[in-house]
C-alpha cells in the first residue's frame, strides 16, 4: 500500500488554511497546518512521520516569512518539497529558488484544479517540475 502523502499548510489567514486543507483532504492527502512559521516549526518538531510537502504563504509574521520557514524546514527535512503560494512575488529568494527548481510558486487566488495540478505533479516528480 502506498504511503499517504502529508502536506504541511502554513498561512496566517485561517480561512485560506481551512479551504486548502479541505481541498487536499478530500483528495486523500494527510494535512497538518500552522498559522505562522514559528507554529509550523513547532509542529514539525513534534510530527513523527514524513512531511512530503510544505505549502506556505510567503508573507507572514515579521519574524518568519515563507522563505525563512522553507529554509528552516530543509535543514530538518532535507527532502521536503516546497510550494510558495502568494499574490505577491516580491521576494527575490522565491524567484531564485523557483528558477533553480528548488521550489514552486502558486499564485493566489488559485482554483482547486490548479492546486491539485501543482501538488500532484510535484509530489510525483523525481526531477524539478516547470509550470
Amino acid at each position: 500500500m502506498e504511503e499517504k502523502k502529508t502536506i504541511l499548510i502554513v498561512d496566517d489567514n485561517d480561512e485560506i488554511v481551512e479551504l486548502v486543507k479541505c481541498m487536499l483532504s478530500l483528495e486523500g492527502y494527510e494535512t497538518i497546518d500552522g498559522c505562522s512559521g514559528e507554529d509550523a516549526l513547532y509542529l514539525n518538531e513534534r510530527y513523527p512521520f514524513s512531511i512530503h510537502l510544505l505549502l506556505t504563504d510567503i508573507r507572514m509574521s515579521p519574524n518568519m516569512n515563507g522563505c525563512d520557514l522553507a529554509h528552516a524546514m530543509r535543514i530538518v527535512r532535507p527532502g521536503i518539497k516546497v510550494i510558495y503560494m502568494s499574490a505577491f512575488t516580491d521576494d527575490n529568494r522565491v524567484g531564485e529558488e523557483v528558477s533553480a527548481g528548488q521550489a514552486y510558486f502558486l499564485r493566489k487566488p488559485f482554483t482547486k484544479k490548479d492546486l491539485l495540478k501543482h501538488v500532484e505533479a510535484i509530489l510525483e516528480a523525481q526531477a524539478p517540475v516547470r509550470f
